[in-house]
């Protein structure tokens, strides 16, 4: 049988690399992150549609479906309240988009 006295003697010499290793783990932890490097704005096609007098008008079922999709996250939580810009406008570095 192992007594108490036996275990402190091994556990004791132990404590101070223990002690160094949580300490350690901890400053793992607080390292500075590197903010990922800013990517420039992908550029996107558009059309304006319309018909022109004299083009026979066509009636097409079906579904539209955007070619890709982004997902959106936001800091803090909330509801869009108003949009500042249609789509085509120029925007300036700064600028409320919405709000």
């Amino acid at each position: 049988m192992h007594s108490a006295r036996a275990h402190k003697r091994v556990l004791l010499p132990l404590a101070p690399l223990l002690a160094t290793l949580v300490a350690g783990l901890g400053m793992l932890g607080c390292a500075q992150e590197e903010p990922p490097p800013e990517l420039p704005p992908r550029a996107i096609q558009w059309a304006r549609v319309s018909s022109t007098p004299g083009e026979a008008e066509r009636v097409i079922s079906g579904i539209v479906t955007a070619v890709s999709d982004t997902k959106l996250a936001f800091e803090v939580p909330g509801v869009v309240a108003t949009v500042e810009v249609n789509f085509g406008d120029a925007v300036t570095a700064g600028q409320v988009l919405a709000t």
